[in-house]
C-alpha cells in the first residue's frame, strides 16, 4: 500500500482533527458578540437619559403654568425638581430654559421672561420669538416653553470614539389658573 507523503498525511489529520473548533469559533465570535451586548446595553442607557430629559421638560413647564405668579425661589425649587427627575442621571450637564411668550393679535411672538438653570442663556426679555409652526393660528395668546438640554456622555466611552452627544427637549404650556405667569 502506497504512504502519502508526510506534509501530506499531516495535513489530512490536521483537516479531520475537530478537538478545538469549538475554540477557534468562540474566539472569532466573541469580539462581535461583545460588541452586539455593550451596543445594546449603551443604545438602553441612551434612550432611558433621552426619556429623562423630555420627562424633565415637562415636568418644569407644567410645574410653571401652575401659578399666577413666580418668584426666584420657586423658580429654583421647581428646578431643584429636575435632580429627581433626571436620577440615576448626573445633573451637571444639565441646562434648563423656561421661557414664557406673549402672542399678539398678528400672531408675532415676544419673550415676557425668561429663566434658566445650568449652563442655559436665557431669552432677552422684549426680544422677538419665533411662533412653531404648529401653534401659527394662536393669536392674543400667552405661553411657555420649557427647554431641557442634557450632555449625554457614554457610558462606556469606547475609548473616546464617541463623544457627548447632546439631547434637547421643548414642552410648551398654556397657564392654567391666569391668562399669563408673572414673575415678581
Amino acid at each position: 500500500m502506497l504512504r502519502a507523503p508526510r506534509p501530506v498525511r499531516v495535513a489530512r489529520r490536521f483537516w479531520r482533527d475537530r478537538r478545538a473548533v469549538a475554540a477557534v469559533e468562540f474566539a472569532l465570535i466573541l469580539p462581535v458578540m461583545l460588541v452586539f451586548y455593550l451596543g445594546t446595553a449603551e443604545l438602553t442607557q441612551f434612550l432611558n437619559a433621552d426619556a429623562k430629559v423630555a420627562a424633565t421638560a415637562d415636568t418644569v413647564g407644567n410645574l410653571v403654568t401652575r401659578v399666577k405668579t413666580i418668584d426666584t425661589t420657586s423658580m429654583n425649587n421647581i428646578f431643584a425638581i429636575s435632580s429627581a427627575v433626571m436620577n440615576p442621571f448626573a445633573i451637571a450637564p444639565l441646562a434648563i430654559k423656561v421661557t414664557a411668550v406673549r402672542v399678539d393679535a398678528n400672531g408675532k411672538g415676544t419673550v415676557h421672561w425668561s429663566k434658566v438653570s445650568g449652563s442655559a442663556t436665557p431669552d432677552a426679555a422684549g426680544a422677538t420669538f419665533t411662533i412653531p409652526t404648529g401653534l401659527s393660528g394662536f393669536t392674543d395668546s400667552y405661553f411657555v416653553v420649557s427647554t431641557a438640554t442634557y450632555a449625554y456622555r457614554p457610558v462606556i466611552g469606547y475609548g473616546g470614539i464617541i463623544g457627548p452627544v447632546t439631547l434637547e427637549k421643548t414642552a410648551l404650556y398654556r397657564p392654567r389658573k391666569s391668562s399669563e405667569v408673572t414673575p415678581q
